[in-house]
């Protein structure tokens, strides 16, 4: 009988433990606050963050394909005119008149120049320093 008391206490026990050490139940995790509701801008925001980001973009690529041209070589009024018949189909005729490969061979020339007199002052602070190789 001792025996059957022994068991029945380890079995109450080994019954009883999981209640006894059970965590209270956890609450529901909460739900993830609800996302404002996507708001389109305004047409006019819309309008000029485009205008912007296509302007940046054609000045970055200036800027890229002549990395001796400077601010003070474009005309932005007249640049800006030009967009605007570009996008028009329309050839200002004022510029018709003029001798536009002349000028652009000028203009060329005037980007090489700059590029070999940068050229020629990395290679003279190149040997200055020691670091040319030849």
């Amino acid at each position: 009988m001792k025996n059957n008391k022994y068991i029945l206490t380890s079995l109450a026990a080994a019954v009883m433990a999981p209640i006894a050490f059970a965590q209270a139940p956890q609450p529901a995790p909460a739900t993830a606050p609800a996302q404002p509701a996507v708001v389109a801008p305004a047409p006019e925001e819309v309008k000029a963050v485009f205008s912007y980001l296509m302007g940046y973009r054609f000045g970055q690529d200036l800027a890229m394909q002549a990395s001796t041209l400077k601010m003070d070589d474009i005309d932005t009024a007249i640049l800006v005119k030009a967009i605007q018949d570009g996008m028009l189909n329309k050839v200002d005729p004022e510029m018709e008149s003029k001798d536009v490969n002349a000028c652009m061979n000028a203009f060329l020339a005037e980007l090489q120049a700059r590029a070999t007199a940068i050229g020629a002052e990395n290679l003279a602070k190149g040997n200055a320093s020691g670091r040319v190789q030849r």
